[in-house]
């Protein structure tokens, strides 16, 4: 377990809260807030732009935060840590990850916090910073992992690396399949409400090109995908979960 409090810096991160109001309860679980990455919330935002709070790391931060339902922050910095803040803006504990944190965490419905480093590493912690278990990525030379996971209902996680590999994990770090797409996945993974995953990834062949597809929670058999140049066309996998 690497639970640190030592990590300081430069890159600020401000808050900027509507005054005189509590946190309400709803959280932001995962990048743009849910599943299906819509960036809708039942939060109302500030009326003013007054600076609440800031809190200084090493490194410059890439990701977005995420917030608990209990107003918990969890910031990802290239500085290799993960921090963790109270509702009123006070360390926690940090994690210090192997190296660059670049995606956003993603908090499963029991509170486990998922995230990956540039070194091809998936962690999960409890909200107390324990590590539950981690994964290391073997597949190929460039393991990098940019895009954001997204979690299930059930505890899977889904994960997507520069290796060109997508991942499905169990609740307890257990490999449940992997498949490879046809070029870098960056953007953050999306799960609809079926449990169908999407991912959209440069096209290996044409970088001009994008992809766009979905694994559907179903057996069947391995499909195809196409694209368009000036426009994406959906294809599909369907895959025993």
């Amino acid at each position: 377990m690497k639970i640190k409090t030592s990590c300081l810096g430069i890159a600020l991160l401000a808050l900027l809260l509507l005054s005189k109001v509590g946190w309400c309860g709803d959280p932001s679980p995962t990048f743009h807030n849910d599943n299906q990455r819509t960036g809708r919330t039942n939060n109302i935002g500030p009326n003013e732009a007054i600076l609440l709070r800031t809190f200084p790391t090493r490194g410059s931060l890439q990701a977005s935060p995420v917030t608990g339902p209990d107003g918990t922050s969890f910031l990802a910095s290239t500085d290799s840590c993960l921090y963790t803040l109270s509702p009123e803006g006070g360390l926690k504990w940090t994690f210090l990850a192997k190296s660059a944190l670049y995606s956003t965490p993603a908090l499963g419905l029991d509170g486990t916090l998922h995230f990956a480093d540039l070194s091809g590493w998936l962690y999960a912690l409890s909200p107390d910073g324990r590590v539950k278990w981690t994964y290391e990525l073997t597949d190929g030379s460039e393991r990098r992992v940019i895009a954001a996971p997204v979690v299930g209902q059930d505890g899977r996680s889904y994960w997507a690396s520069w290796n060109n590999h997508v991942y499905a994990l169990s609740a307890g770090g257990a490999l449940i399949w992997t498949t490879t797409v046809g070029g870098l996945i960056s953007s953050p993974l999306a799960l609809d409400r079926e449990e169908n995953l999407y991912m959209a990834s440069l096209d290996k062949a044409n970088p001009t090109h994008m992809r766009f597809g979905n694994f559907r929670p179903m057996a069947g058999c391995f499909g195809s995908m196409r694209t368009i140049s000036g426009s994406i066309e959906i294809g599909s996998w369907l895959l025993q979960p």
